[in-house]
């Protein structure tokens, strides 16, 4: 079954909404407004499709134009490289039921420290990698 995340007022979505439906394929149509893709399928997604994140986001939009452009100023490099490790998304788990050499994601350094404790006292110990180090540096940091 091919499942389609649907966006009646775009015209590719309701092209290709009519193509499967014109050869009669099985498809689920979902609205992605009223039922938006939570986190980790839409991560699922993307690194299935395997292309930059940029490809994906319609650059010449007014809506992209207004909010994010800035984002896009010439001194701004995008560097995509391929993952030398196996990147997998679990979903939330209980810190006391996770395995040993496991990655934990936090956005501020707040969380950081405060999940890292967390660890140390149920687990024994935690590795704390910030930044944006070389592969072989946060590997070294969880053997």
């Amino acid at each position: 079954m091919i499942v389609i995340y649907h966006n009646p007022s775009s015209k590719n979505s309701r092209d290709c909404l009519e193509i499967l439906e014109t050869n009669k394929h099985d498809h689920q149509v979902i609205k992605h407004q009223e039922k938006p893709l939570q986190e980790g399928k839409l991560i699922k997604i993307i690194n299935l499709l395997d292309v930059a994140l940029i490809e994906l986001i319609k650059t010449k939009s007014k809506f992209w134009k207004q909010k994010f452009k800035h984002f896009l100023d010439d001194d701004i490099e995008f560097i995509n490289r391929n993952r030398l490790s196996k990147l997998s998304y679990t979903g939330h788990k209980k810190i006391s039921r996770i395995q040993r050499k496991t990655a934990i994601i936090a956005f501020s350094a707040e969380e950081v420290y405060a999940i890292a404790e967390l660890i140390r006292r149920q687990k024994g110990g935690a590795a704390i990698v910030m930044g944006s180090l070389s592969p072989k540096t946060r590997n070294a940091q969880v053997e």
